[in-house]
C-alpha cells in the first residue's frame, strides 16, 4: 500500500541538502578529533574540499526552483 505523500518543495529540498552537507562535515570533524582518522593538515584539507563541493554542486531542488521561476515569468 502506497502512502499518499505530497512532493517536497524546492526550498525544502535545498534545506535538506544543506543539512546533509552540514551533518557530513560535523561527522568528519568529530571523527578526526576523536578517532584521529586524518593526520595534521589533512583534516583541514578535507573540510576545504567538502566546502568546495557544497559550493559548486547545486543543492537538491535548485534546478526545479529555477524552472518554476522561468515558467512563472513566461506566464506573465
Amino acid at each position: 500500500m502506497k502512502a499518499n505523500m505530497t512532493p517536497l518543495s524546492p526550498k525544502t529540498k535545498q534545506a535538506l541538502s544543506a543539512l546533509g552537507v552540514s551533518l557530513v562535515g560535523a561527522l568528519l570533524t568529530w571523527g578526526n578529533q576523536y578517532l584521529h582518522l586524518l593526520p595534521g593538515a589533512w583534516g583541514v584539507l578535507g573540510s576545504l574540499v567538502l566546502t568546495g563541493v557544497a559550493h559548486f554542486v547545486p543543492a537538491l531542488g535548485t534546478e526545479q526552483a529555477t524552472v518554476e521561476k522561468i515558467i512563472e515569468r513566461e506566464a506573465k
